[in-house]
């Protein structure tokens, strides 16, 4: 990217932040003539838009986040004592650069009321360009007093602004901004920040009815129309969130005059990358029976090659494996064609060096061979594997930090085939696996696979020692300054033993970074424990999704545990350990921000379970597969509270 690309970025995130804490000018419109009613974004800004977000109404989204299930968690007697606490601290953070700012919170607060729109524009053959656009309430005082101090701050010792002419006689002010020009205007409640003129001037140009000759708007642009439609609901509710991208769009107008970049874009039609044509989404709040649904779509070109051949998701049914138990945090899976997977692989690694598919392949060969495996790796990946790969967060503690474990699976065609593979590789009469590092064990009929505890011990033992000869080189440093040496200081985490554990359990191949938890998973598939296929909760969360994607076979789930993960996190969060890592950065903390925080938490505390129990709800998503791409959908249900 450019450097005064990268400038523009630089002046616009100055821009809004500006505009967020009023520190940015802008001037009254004057008009000659009177626009018509301002029409959607999307009519404003031009087809060449490669990137926007736009929040609909700030105004609203806060009074429905405020009447969420969450909102009102968060003002329930439970836990807003520790809210208001932690808003105090931040108040009074805050009054400690009020004077620098000029403004009070409350007034920061007050000076977007509607829409926030951000974007990026690529004219065909001009540099990018960046747009904002807020709706600010021009009855408000704040908004002026936010002009004066921001024409206080950018002029001060600094170029004054300039006047721009347009054709509408609206007041359009030129400043530089740290070397990068950025126009600025604000007509009938709407602040406008650009760094292009022209792209300005069409804008008022649409606004007033007109049209821009071969640039039509954004509105008619094919990838943003079928995007929106994918991710719009069925009674046309307009969303209170909305973005869209066009990576391709902004990659080559980045690399226009770059060499290297242009010889990367040469490169796209090789990986099959020129194929995406555009992400998107939208994001609709309190709706029907649900906290929040999203929608994403990945949009891709009819003929997937390269990458997006080789991404060969397929729909298929998802009950939970059957070793899967019902105390887990987070479950997703989705299924693969391998065998097309490992074809897409092939034939773009090939275009890049030809043969080097085969020749990495070969290499494992010999290595398996070596083991007394004479099976091809291609023939296991493609004929042995299902295509099914499923990851696990179970909750295994709650007094470390890292008490929520992880766990992959990959679904077998050839149970015994791979077993006898898994066998020659990992037994303890295999001559390539050293004899304290991997120890074979059994449970009832199950042969499975740990790392051993020599080989755990050794680990730590060398984390220790690097840790002690980098305190030796700071200490070093320290002396040659002439300073006095300060240890860091030391807090003692509970962490849990990551002990790898591998094997096969019905038609899984389970790999866990906990022992205990490969027990767990055996248990439950041999009916000693509560599987995930029968909670009421998941069988629930497969019906909305049959309702809401209006399918029963997806080509990925996803599903969370929102109860127990966050009375895992109480839990955490309430132990002498994590009280203790807080203390020292409190401690450390010259602006006492932190320790005004851990103050407050000490007053209040966490909050149990079962008070916010009734405000929490589970949440999931899906992914589903057609010729136009990969379309996504989370949700969160709304709490029945009654």
């Amino acid at each position: 990217m450019h450097r005064n690309q990268i400038s523009w970025i630089v002046s616009i995130s100055a821009l809004l932040f500006g505009l967020a804490t009023g520190v940015l000018p802008t001037s009254q419109s004057l008009l000659a003539q009177e626009l018509p009613e301002r029409p959607p974004t999307s009519d404003l800004l031009p087809e060449t838009t490669v990137a926007l977000f736009k929040l609909r109404d700030l105004n609203e989204l806060y009074e429905k986040l405020q009447n969420s299930s969450s909102g009102q968690m968060l003002q329930s007697e439970s836990v807003q004592p520790l809210v208001e606490g932690l808003k105090e601290s931040a108040i009074k953070q805050y009054d400690n650069v009020r004077e620098s700012v000029g403004l009070s919170l409350e007034e920061i607060q007050s000076l977007p009321s509607g829409e926030i729109t951000i974007a990026i524009v690529a004219p065909r053959r001009k540099d990018m360009a960046f747009v904002v656009m807020m709706e600010v309430d021009p009855e408000n005082e704040a908004v002026e007093k936010a002009i004066e101090l921001g024409r206080s701050a950018f002029e001060d010792g600094q170029e004054p602004f300039e006047p721009e002419e347009s054709k509408y006689q609206v007041e359009i002010e030129k400043k530089i901004i740290r070397g990068s020009t950025v126009y600025f205007c604000n007509h009938d409640g709407l602040f406008i920040g650009c760094s292009s003129k022209q792209v300005l001037d069409d804008l008022f140009v649409r606004w007033a009815g007109g049209e821009i000759k071969k640039v039509r708007p954004l509105a008619e642009n094919r990838k943003f129309i079928t995007i929106s439609k994918r991710c719009s609901v069925a009674d046309g509710m307009l969303p209170d969130v909305r973005f869209f991208v066009d990576p391709i769009g902004i990659f080559k107008s980045a690399a226009r005059g770059d060499a290297g970049m242009q010889f990367a874009i040469a490169l796209l039609p090789t990986l099959g990358l020129d194929g995406l044509s555009a992400i998107g989404g939208n994001l609709f709040i309190d709706r029907d029976d649900y906290e929040s649904i999203s929608h994403g779509h990945v949009l891709l070109a009819s003929t997937k090659e390269g990458i997006f051949d080789a991404v060969a998701l397929k729909s298929d049914t998802y009950e939970p494996e059957p070793w899967v138990p019902v105390e887990i945090a987070q479950y997703m899976t989705t299924s693969w064609d391998v065998p097309q997977m490992l074809a897409g692989i092939k034939d773009m690694s090939d275009k890049i060096v030809e043969g080097q598919f085969d020749n990495f392949f070969d290499r494992i060969a010999k290595r398996l061979e070596s083991s007394g495996v004479e099976v091809r790796p291609e023939e296991i990946l493609g004929e042995y594997l299902s295509g099914r790969i499923t990851f696990v967060r179970p909750i295994l503690s709650s007094t470390e930090i890292n008490g929520i474990g992880n766990a992959i699976s990959f679904g077998l065609n050839e149970v015994e085939l791979f077993d006898d593979v898994l066998n020659i590789l990992y037994s303890d009469n295999a001559d390539e696996v050293p004899e304290k590092e991997i120890q074979e064990k059994t449970v009832g009929s199950t042969t499975y696979w740990v790392i051993s505890q020599e080989y755990l011990e050794r680990q730590r033992s060398n984390r220790k020692q690097r840790r002690q000869r980098r305190l030796q080189r700071k200490k070093k440093r320290a002396e040659q300054r002439g300073d006095v040496f300060v240890p860091e200081n030391e807090v003692d985490f509970d962490l849990r033993e990551q002990d790898w554990a591998f094997g096969i359990i019905g038609e899984s191949f389970v790999i866990s970074d906990s022992e205990e938890f490969f027990l767990k998973a055996e248990e439950t598939f041999d009916g000693e424990g509560d599987p995930l296929a029968d909670d009421e909760s998941f069988l629930n969360h497969v019906e909305i999704g049959t309702k809401l994607i209006k399918t029963d076979l997806p080509a990925g789930v996803f599903y969370f545990d929102s109860v127990r993960e966050i009375e895992f996190y109480l839990q955490m969060l309430d132990q002498d350990n994590f009280q203790n890592v807080f203390q020292v950065v409190a401690d450390m903390d010259d602006s006492g921000f932190f320790a005004d925080i851990k103050t407050s938490i000490d007053q209040h505390g966490f909050p149990e379970i079962e008070e916010i129990k009734n405000y929490l709800s589970n949440s999931g998503g899906f992914i589903t597969s057609d010729d136009s791409g990969y379309h996504f959908l989370f949700y969160q249900q709304r709490p029945d509270r009654e």
